[in-house]
């Protein structure tokens, strides 16, 4: 990222791919305030949309379709706990992932800080034209096409470390 930045300053979006998604990306992008745009995201679509944001006093705010709580800091995780009343009361109630708690009928969603910044990847790409939701990295494709000009699918690439440490020996 540091590099990225150097090369390209005025940078503040940047596009990649599902498996680019790390603390160290997400902090970096912050750092530079660079709005990460995360494709090909894989994972099962939850019915029920948990959002969790951060407010001015670095406390997490987690939200559902009916309700809005502030999460606290367990010793692993965060946890927002949900009133039973109001979620009995959701259309989604029946569809809902949250963990039920039968002692204290509190509903209760666990997370961590490496959630939230997934769940913000996610989201941001919702917040960018239809148009550009589907720009994706092509070295993919690139590479298929070149393979397959290549004998056996494999592309020759000479060793110039191993050729110079030869050579040095040949005198």
């Amino acid at each position: 990222m540091d590099i990225l930045r150097e090369k390209t300053p005025d940078i503040n979006e940047l596009h990649n791919d599902g498996g680019y998604g790390s603390k160290e990306n997400d902090e970096k992008c912050s750092e530079f305030e660079i709005t990460q745009i995360q494709t090909a995201i894989r994972g099962n679509a939850s019915v029920v949309d948990i959002t969790i944001e951060k407010n001015e006093a670095d406390q997490y705010q987690v939200s559902c379709l009916c309700q809005k709580v502030v999460a606290t800091k367990g010793r692993k995780l965060y946890k927002a706990v949900f009133n039973e009343t109001i979620c009995a009361r959701c259309p989604l109630n029946h569809q809902c992932n949250f963990v039920k708690v039968r002692t204290d009928e509190r509903r209760r969603y666990y997370f961590s800080e490496k959630e939230y910044y997934r769940k913000k990847r996610a989201h941001n790409i919702l917040n960018i034209p239809p148009e550009r939701r589907t720009l994706r990295a092509n070295i993919e494709a690139t590479v298929s096409e070149y393979r397959r000009t290549m004998p056996d699918g494999k592309v020759k690439v000479r060793d110039d470390l191993r050729l110079c440490s030869l050579r040095s020996q040949l005198g």
